[in-house]
């Protein structure tokens, strides 16, 4: 809702070409802006979201470049762009779409992907996509339907069919950067250096002085408390170290 009490919607067919439309409400019941889609700019509109960036989001099941449907990106005054029109392989038909806590905007497609049963997708809002999980078709369940992200950090949906029963299910997807080193810092014989991290899980540190060498020496275990992690190697008596993180499953 806008200041001026306006609210926005979309209609999943109707239109002149039967597409579906998107349309802003004024405050005194009257259509104030209407955006018609006609297959090329997507088909059959999902619901849209309000952006932390003052747009609107939204997903069509159809259509687009691929006829695979889109993710979209719309202003107030209803001027639309495509963010990107899936093509099977990457997806098709998206059902949902969130804003995650990172700002970047995470969905579900209904069909497509890898193995043909939809997938759990993030967009950047420059258009880049990227596959985070492609439904089998089996006990993960498929068709997925609906997204949300927990306080934990953690995304929970819903899938349509498929499950132990096949009547779909419930799920729970964990995302954790992956700890690459970010910063190294190296100073007389000490050498500090960070890491992108999830607090209270655990990080166990390794070191080689040769990358010939097939036996990492284990430097620290860490138990994260922030979103970045150091570590402290000193006084270092090698003339070369090299280093590895890893996520303890």
């Amino acid at each position: 809702m806008l200041a001026d009490g306006s609210l926005f919607g979309t209609t999943t067919s109707g239109g002149p070409y039967e597409d579906g439309t998107a349309f802003r409400l004024a405050a005194d019941g009257s259509v104030s802006a209407d955006f018609i889609f006609d297959f090329t700019n997507g088909a059959v509109p999902g619901a849209l979201i309000a952006g932390r960036d003052g747009n609107l989001y939204g997903t069509t099941i159809f259509g687009g470049s691929n006829r695979f449907g889109t993710v979209f990106r719309m202003t107030t005054n209803l001027a639309l762009t495509t963010l990107i029109s899936f093509n099977g392989t990457n997806g098709n038909a998206p059902t949902a779409l969130i804003q995650g806590d990172d700002g970047n905007f995470y969905g579900l497609t209904g069909q497509g992907g890898r193995y043909g049963f939809g997938n759990v997708f993030e967009l950047k809002t420059n258009g880049d996509l990227l596959l985070l999980y492609d439904f089998t078709g089996g006990s993960d369940g498929y068709a997925g339907t609906s997204l949300i992200q927990g306080k934990d950090g953690n995304f929970y949906g819903a899938t349509s069919y498929g499950g132990d029963a096949g009547r779909g299910n419930i799920f729970k997807l964990s995302i954790y950067p992956l700890p690459n080193i970010q910063t190294f810092i190296a100073t007389g014989h000490s050498v500090n250096f960070s890491w992108a991290a999830v607090p209270n899980f655990t990080y166990d540190v390794f070191y080689v002085t040769n990358l010939t060498q097939t036996n990492w020496s284990k430097l620290r275990t860490i138990i994260a408390s922030n979103l970045t992690e150091t570590v402290l190697d000193s006084p270092l008596s090698d003339q070369q170290r090299f280093y590895r993180v890893f996520l303890r499953q």
